[in-house]
């Protein structure tokens, strides 16, 4: 005979804001801030909402949590994947799925300063790779630099949430996907070249593996 028990109810102050937070976070990618509400997110986490105004004096304390913590996770993810390099691999943001997801909802509810607190609290890898690319830059080329970055991000955007429907379109069967992805990878490369940007982490780089760092 199957147990009917229930789980037990999370115990501790850690347990229990680690769950609201993770919660939250899936919520935010799912239906986005204006959506959610604080019983949700504590009915997702398995705890009482009251705990929620508890430990983050409710929903904007908890929601600035939770996409600290989709943020910081992304840009741990970003820097491991991206080894001694300043600029990650292409078309690896899909990989943190949750937070790009997380990202955009914001953004189309209207909470552009949520979306972008990982500036404010240094963990941002647009803002890093920005930095690096204008610190290489000819100081007369900085609107150049930035144009360079916003097309490499509007790029993986795309990528990172359209990337089946996108395939789909062009009718590449699943042998062409990575080959198309090599490609595109090579476009985005020489996106700062297009506009007269150096970027030294590209300057001898294999046409053939456009993302592998230099000897």
């Amino acid at each position: 005979m199957k147990s009917t028990s229930k789980p037990k109810p999370l115990r501790g102050r850690e347990s229990v804001k680690a769950a609201l937070i993770k919660a939250a976070g899936e919520l935010l990618a799912e239906i986005g801030p204006n959506a959610m509400s604080v019983r949700d997110v504590a009915e997702l986490a398995g705890v009482n909402h009251g705990q929620v105004h508890h430990y983050f004096n409710g929903k904007a304390g908890l929601l600035t949590a939770a996409m600290h913590q989709l943020a910081l996770d992304h840009y741990k993810n970003s820097r491991a994947r991206s080894g001694s390099q300043s600029i990650p691999k292409g078309f690896t943001l899909g990989l943190d799925a949750t937070y790009v997801k997380a990202v955009v909802r914001l953004v189309i509810d209207d909470e552009l300063e949520l979306a972008t607190r990982e500036i404010h609290d240094g963990i941002s890898v647009p803002r890093d790779v920005t930095s690096y690319i204008i610190e290489s830059t000819d100081p007369a080329q900085v609107v150049d630099g930035k144009a360079a970055m916003a097309a490499m991000m509007s790029m993986e955007l795309a990528w990172a949430l359209l990337e089946p429907y996108i395939l789909m379109q062009v009718d590449a069967s699943t042998e062409e996907a990575e080959p198309i992805r090599e490609r595109l990878r090579q476009v985005r490369r020489s996106i700062p070249q297009l506009l007269g940007v150096k970027v030294p982490q590209y300057a001898d780089t294999a046409p053939t593996d456009p993302d592998t760092p230099a000897s």
